[in-house]
């Protein structure tokens, strides 16, 4: 493998390991729940849920290693979003149980080109998809084989500096199969349509002067 595709191929990985890390955490801590935000009076999901609006859902063709036709509504959905770690866009996370339950498959799209609030069309993105329990690993490497065609964010829960959660809905395609880190398999998402969430945390000058504490 040459140096540019292990390092993206690390950076698969990296991906892989902080989700599940952050789910591992989550399930165990309420407190660190996406439903923990909600301020008094607002609906919140049952646990396992994907938003609180009760609208999350993820669906989508996949071809190749994995032959699937997902479709994966609100409920038993678990769903996650943060900012990239360079801030250039974010990375939204979605997770649910396939072959009957006995083992969970997680989608995560990371859409280049987001700032907080913003939307955005045409955008570049990369899709790395993990079989948990099987230690596979699939990744497009890199953001120039999928595109997501309109993303937009909707602020869900009252801002504040400390946290708040964006509503982010998008839709898109892959020209190129994700690769099987360290193997050969592929795994083509061809289309792609999904409505989750992202959680923005502190604050930077640019967002500061909109908004109010």
């Amino acid at each position: 493998m040459n140096r540019p595709l292990a390092i993206a191929a690390g950076a698969a990985i990296a991906i892989a390991l902080a989700i599940v890390a952050a789910r591992v955490v989550s399930m165990k801590d309420p407190l660190l729940t996406p439903a923990a935000t909600v301020a008094p009076g607002r609906t919140t999901t049952a646990a396992g849920g994907c938003l609180q609006t009760g609208d999350g859902f993820l669906r989508a063709r996949l071809d190749g290693a994995l032959a699937l036709q997902i479709d994966w509504p609100n409920d038993a959905t678990l769903c996650e979003g943060m900012p990239r770690p360079d801030n250039n866009g974010v990375r939204v996370s979605f997770s649910h149980a396939i072959d009957g339950g006995e083992r969970r498959l997680v989608i995560v799209f990371g859409i280049a080109g987001l700032s907080e609030s913003s939307s955005g069309r045409v955008l570049p993105a990369n899709v790395t998809i993990i079989e948990e329990g099987q230690a596979r690993i699939y990744s497009t490497l890199g953001d120039d084989k999928c595109t997501v065609d309109e993303v937009k964010q909707q602020l869900i829960t009252p801002w504040r500096k400390e946290s708040r959660t964006y509503r982010v809905s998008g839709r898109g395609f892959c020209v190129q199969p994700a690769r099987a880190v360290g193997g050969d398999a592929t795994v083509l998402m061809s289309t792609f349509d999904f409505v989750g969430q992202v959680i923005y945390t502190g604050v930077d000058s640019a967002t500061d002067t909109t908004h109010s504490t």
